[in-house]
């Protein structure tokens, strides 16, 4: 669950009353793009009502619960590559964060290989991180630390975005390789 809030201005960073909030769920394949795009309506709507319970002289001032405050990492160029080590949907979280921007990606071959579209396949087989577990006709399954997680939209590296599938067949991957 997110959200969007209205509140009034005071010396802490986000520790202002709130006059309105409203909630979104994140859904298991919602993008950073998404859910965006998701809060910026969300966001207009209450701004919207906000202005107008300020017009009205209602706006009412509500504490925010200090207990619930969540303070986002800033993000580092570390955080972008993919560490085969992870969970499956350690992985599929992460991909998903950083779509648009700035991106998860891999190495094959000695190249980027950029990942944008996952699904979790499961989270408790284990194999080799990083290890090719199978090509299928919608994507390539990889080993992961905990699962398998097939990835199902790839850019090489200064190309398009393409399939999975579309990658494995044109740039030679097979099950047993490795991305790393």
């Amino acid at each position: 669950m997110t959200g969007v809030t209205t509140m009034y201005m005071d010396i802490g960073m986000d520790t202002g009353d709130m006059i309105l909030k409203a909630e979104t769920p994140i859904s298991a394949t919602d993008t950073t793009g998404q859910l965006h795009d998701k809060l910026s309506e969300l966001g207009a709507k209450v701004l919207k009502e906000t202005v107008q319970l300020l017009l009205d002289g209602k706006a009412l001032r509500t504490p925010q619960p200090n207990e619930q405050a969540t303070y986002a990492p800033l993000l580092t160029r570390a955080l972008e590559r993919i560490n085969w080590n992870s969970s499956a949907e350690q992985l599929h979280n992460l991909i998903r964060g950083l779509d648009p921007w700035p991106g998860s990606y891999c190495q094959h071959k000695d190249k980027h290989l950029k990942v944008w579209e996952t699904n979790v396949v499961n989270n408790y087989t284990h194999g080799q991180p990083g290890r090719i577990h199978q090509v299928t006709q919608t994507g390539i399954i990889v080993e992961t630390g905990s699962g398998l997680i097939e990835l199902l939209t790839v850019q090489p590296e200064n190309k398009r975005r393409m399939s999975a599938r579309d990658y494995a067949s044109g740039y030679g991957l097979t099950t047993g390789d490795f991305l790393i």
